[in-house]
């Protein structure tokens, strides 16, 4: 007999021009493992594709014993998309949402750990952890790769949060409701909008816990694997975080904040370069490169990281 599901759960996935990722995506949805008491519902969020990407979502979707739905967001932005798979969960009452990129794959177990370990430890949020597979001929020093996968670091299950990223995550959504959050639309084009999201659940009282089980694959497209690319993305962890500071304690405190922050960071790159150590390069490039990008933010500079898609 059938376990009696208890709750409802969407599986979110926005896409914007990655027709082949998206369909890995829905094919790794396919295989998944999934909680007796969830019901689950997959949402594809189309944030202006081509048409081929409703072409695959309408083929892959055909493998799927669960539900499926797709949906347009026409204003461009990553927050716009995310907050459109917000709403179309709330209108339909669904009491769980998690999310996952269109250029990753989750692992069989994937949900079912993060419900488990939501479960275990009664949070608003469980966030699992990052695996990056890099192309077999990719010549970056290991150390640069390591800046690349930062945030996939060894992380314990149960361990409290501040903030986290919407790349794999489940989300109590009645929380989410109560407290009327959604993604800011500052950060459409510049990324950052989840850790302002997640940062802000957790100042209203929030629970954010890490799930090591639950695992997010990403195949490290080729375009990506070069130092500037790397680095730019720890100058836009940079040019967010001051920008994240801003709106959740205001401006003054935000410059402080990055103004510290830049000190520290100066501090310790300098001992570093005398130490000499070959291995130091990459970590001062990567330190460096977010300094610039907090200063840029605070002068004001204009930076967009979504407004061309890489990969497929």
């Amino acid at each position: 007999m059938e376990a009696e599901k208890k709750y409802s759960c969407t599986i979110a996935i926005c896409t914007h021009n990655r027709p082949k990722g998206l369909s890995v995506s829905i094919r790794a949805v396919a295989k998944l493992h999934f909680p007796v008491d969830l019901d689950i519902l997959l949402l594809v969020v189309d944030n202006g594709s081509l048409l081929e990407s409703k072409q695959v979502f309408d083929s892959e979707v055909k493998k799927l014993e669960i539900p499926s739905e797709y949906i347009k967001e026409s204003n461009k932005g990553i927050s716009h998309a995310r907050n459109a798979a917000l709403s179309y969960a709330n209108e339909r009452h669904q009491n769980y949402l998690a999310f996952f990129d269109d250029d990753d794959y989750p692992d069989p177990n994937w949900l079912h750990s993060l419900w488990v370990c939501m479960k275990k430890y009664n949070s608003h949020v469980s966030a699992g952890r990052m695996v990056f597979k890099w192309p077999s001929d990719c010549d970056l020093d290991d150390e640069v790769k390591r800046i690349y996968a930062l945030a996939a670091g060894k992380t314990k299950t149960g361990t409290l949060l501040k903030r986290c990223g919407s790349g794999n995550v489940l989300i109590d959504l009645g929380f989410v409701t109560e407290n009327k959050l959604t993604f800011h639309p500052k950060f459409n084009l510049t990324g950052g909008g989840d850790a302002h999201f997640f940062e802000l659940l957790s100042i209203q009282g929030g629970k954010i816990v890490h799930c090591d089980e639950a695992i997010v694959y990403s195949d490290v497209d080729v375009a990506r694997t070069n130092e500037e690319y790397i680095f730019n993305r720890r100058y836009k962890v940079g040019y967010n975080s001051f920008n994240k500071d801003a709106l959740l304690y205001g401006k003054h405190s935000a410059i402080r904040i990055s103004i510290l922050r830049c000190l520290s960071i100066w501090m310790d790159c300098g001992v570093r370069f005398f130490n000499r150590n070959p291995k130091n390069r990459a970590w001062i490039k990567r330190q460096l490169s977010e300094a610039k990008g907090r200063v840029h933010s605070i002068m004001g500079r204009p930076f967009e990281y979504y407004n061309e898609t890489d990969g497929k």
